[in-house]
Order: C-alpha cells, then structure tokens, then sequence
C-alpha cells in the first residue's frame, strides 16, 4: 500500500473544526506552523471545542520514530526534536520527585495538550480509518525507553497517568476506560480526558487546556530559543478579513483564540437559516477583489458554454 500523504492529515483536522463549526461560518482557529517554531513547537497549534492543542502530524504512527531520530535539524545542530527532549526531561524529572507537585502539573500539561495526530491503520477495527491522536509524551517516551534508559520511569508513570476514554456522570464524575489511543472527534463530544491515580482516588483532567495555561506550555518548549520565542510568519482568515498578524510564539494562544472569535447576528426577524451567522466587516474573507488594470471603463465579451469540448487530435501545445 502507498504511503498516505501527511497533508492529508492536516486537511482532515482542518475539514473536522468546519463539520464541528457550530452556528458559525467560520471555525475556530488553527495555526500551521513552519521554519525554527515548527522546529521547537510541532507542525500545528489549534482550537478545538473551546480548549487548545499542540499537534505533531504524521501520516501514521509508524512515523512516530522521526521525532527521536538524531539528524541534522534546520539549526544545523545533530540532535533529536526539541518537542522530543522536553518530553524525555519531563519524565526523568518526574522519576527523580514523582511527590513534586509542579513536576505533576507539568506532565499533566504536556498529556493534555500535546499530541501525535495521524491516520490510524489496523486494529483495533473501530479506529482503523479514523484521525486518531496519542499524547506526544507517552509515545515518544515509550517508543525509545530503551534508547533513553527511561524504562523503568515511563511505566511508573503510566501506572499514575492515563490517556481515557469515558462519559461525565450527573454528579460530576466521570465513567471512563483507560486508552492508547483515540479518534480526535472525541474532543469535541468531551469523551477525552487525562486520568490521575493517587491513593486518594482519580482525577480527571479534560483533553486540551486554557489560553494561558496552553501559552504557558509554548513558553516552556521555547526556553532554549533566543529571547524565549520566535516570529510567526503566517496569513490569517477571519471576519474582519486578511491579514498578516505580526506576533511572535508568546502571542499564540491569544492569536489563536482572537482568530476564534466572531461576531453572531442576533437578528431574530431575519428567517431561520440567516439567524446566528457571521457578522463579515466590509472587506471579509468572501468578498471578492482583483487588481484591476488602469483603464476607463469595463469592456464586454460573450459568456461560453462550459461544456466546450477539446478537439480529439487535441494533444498540448508542441515543445
């Protein structure tokens, strides 16, 4: 079988926040990421179900191992990600305190927000097909444990920690079944969380964190860069139209919740199917522009049917 395109993945999370784009004509945001922040971050940062997330993007899980493989990266440095030895320090600061109450707090940030989304291929048959994710951290960990010596310290942690699938009780529990995995639609449906085993009872943290708690997390990944971040050299869509937000790593959490936002007409003489959508400013993303040609006035020219067929001994022009 070919290999599946990584875009495809990215396209599929994309098309997801549009089918879970609710009483809107605009989704909430996503970010792709590129050049020295794709190099420290991952491939993208988005909105989803009103919580933000870091993705590192592959085709498959079989892709996993690129993160740890020690190559020359675009700092000309040979190393591993610096997503990859973030997550590796986490665990072996946790093993060396697991009583530290911060070193708790900073996995738990990590599982919640960051992780591998790709297309999910073979069993269990219920996921195969699907756009799955794994937290970046139990993958990463688990996959090169020997490598790193980390054997010992991962299963700890996972005795303690857990990716789980489940559904919130009236009484503010939750029932929920521990998991390796998860299709990413369960974000928005609430199913997904992160569970805390301590002799005092479990804990459930739902998947994804707040804007300031999210940024705090960027702003740990970005330590080592100059100045603590970097640019964001992106084009954004949203109601007020184009623009190119000149803002830096720091900024991403809010860039990503001001790109959320948008106005809703609360019209309610206006009929059924135009109450509730988008307030566009005059030059909105829909509208449509060109750069005209300096002349005085329009010219005109007949409209042709569309289904004008090439000539059969029509072969492209001769090179």
């Amino acid at each position: 079988m070919a290999d599946i395109w990584e875009n495809s993945a990215v396209m599929a999370l994309r098309d997801l926040q549009w089918l879970f784009a609710r009483n809107r004509e605009l989704p909430e945001a996503g970010v792709n990421l590129s050049g020295n922040a794709e190099g420290r971050l991952g491939d993208s940062a988005l909105k989803m179900g009103g919580r933000f997330f870091l993705l590192e993007i592959k085709a498959q899980s079989s892709n996993f191992p690129s993160e740890w493989k020690e190559k020359k990266r675009k700092d000309g440095e040979v190393r591993a990600k610096h997503a990859y030895l973030h997550a590796i320090r986490l665990v072996k600061e946790f093993s060396e305190r697991p009583s530290d109450e911060q070193r708790w707090a900073n996995v738990i940030a990590s599982l919640r927000c960051h992780h591998f989304a790709y297309w999910h291929v073979g069993l269990p048959s219920a996921m195969h097909s699907r756009l799955s994710l794994q937290p970046y951290l139990f993958a990463v960990a688990k996959g090169s444990a020997g490598l790193r010596g980390i054997t010992g310290a991962i299963h700890g942690l996972e005795e303690r920690l857990s990716l789980a699938y489940g559904d919130r009780l009236p009484d503010d529990h939750v029932s929920y079944y521990r998991a390796r995995s998860a299709t990413v639609s369960g974000i928005y449906y609430e199913k997904l969380g992160i569970v805390k085993s301590t002799e005092g009872g479990n804990e459930w943290f739902p998947l994804g964190l707040s804007k300031e708690d999210f940024q705090g997390y960027i702003n740990s990944l970005m330590k080592g860069a100059k100045g603590g971040s970097d640019k964001l050299n992106l084009v954004a869509i949203s109601s007020r139209g184009w623009y190119r937000p000149l803002k830096t790593t720091q900024h991403l959490a809010s860039l990503l919740d001001e790109l959320s936002r948008a106005p809703v007409s609360s019209d309610t003489s206006e009929p059924d199917d135009l109450q509730g959508r988008v307030i566009m400013d005059s030059r909105h993303p829909c509208q449509s522009f060109a750069e005209k040609e300096n002349q005085p006035r329009p010219l005109q020219a007949r409209w042709m049917n569309e289904q004008t067929e090439l000539n059969s001994n029509f072969h492209g022009p001769r090179l």
